[in-house]
C-alpha cells in the first residue's frame, strides 16, 4: 500500500475514533444528568437507572459507568483527565470545519469542574459530582 493511502487511512481511523468519543462522552453526560435529575426528584437511582436501561434511551455507558455513578465509585477505568484532553481535541478539531459542538463544550466544562472537585485521576463517571455540585454550566459556553 503507498504511504499517501496508509496516511489517508490513519488520519480517517482517528477522526472516526474522536467523532465516536464525541458520541461516548455526551452519553455519558446525558446519563449522568438524568441520574442527579432523578435524585433531585426524590426518585431511587437504582431503580431509576434499571428503567432507563429498559427504555429507549438506553446506551452501554448506563451499564459501566452506571453503577459507579449511583455508588460515587470513581476508581479509574478512564482517567477523567484523558477524557478531558480528547473532548478538547475534539473541539479543536471542529472549530476549523466551523462546527462549535455545544453540547461537547458543555461537557468540556463539566470535564473541568469535576477535575476540580475529584482530581484528574479518578474515572470519567466522576463527571456527576460536577452536576450533583452545580457546576460546570458556565465553565462550558463559549
Amino acid at each position: 500500500m503507498p504511504a499517501a493511502d496508509q496516511c489517508r487511512r490513519d488520519r480517517h481511523a482517528s477522526r472516526t475514533k474522536l467523532a465516536i468519543n464525541l458520541i461516548l462522552q455526551n452519553n455519558r453526560a446525558a446519563l449522568a444528568e438524568g441520574i442527579a435529575f432523578a435524585e433531585s426528584l426524590g426518585l431511587d437511582g437504582a431503580a431509576f437507572l434499571a428503567t432507563a436501561r429498559r427504555s429507549a434511551a438506553y446506551s452501554k455507558v448506563m451499564d459501566s459507568k452506571g453503577p459507579k455513578m449511583l455508588a460515587r465509585d470513581f476508581s479509574p477505568q478512564s482517567h477523567i483527565a484523558q477524557t478531558l484532553k480528547d473532548a478538547e481535541l475534539i473541539l479543536q478539531e471542529a472549530g476549523p470545519h466551523g462546527l462549535p459542538l455545544p453540547l461537547t463544550s458543555v461537557q468540556a466544562g463539566l470535564l473541568r469542574a469535576a477535575i476540580a472537585l475529584q482530581g484528574p485521576d479518578n474515572d470519567s463517571a466522576a463527571v456527576i459530582e460536577a452536576i450533583r455540585a452545580g457546576r460546570g454550566h458556565s465553565e462550558g459556553q463559549s
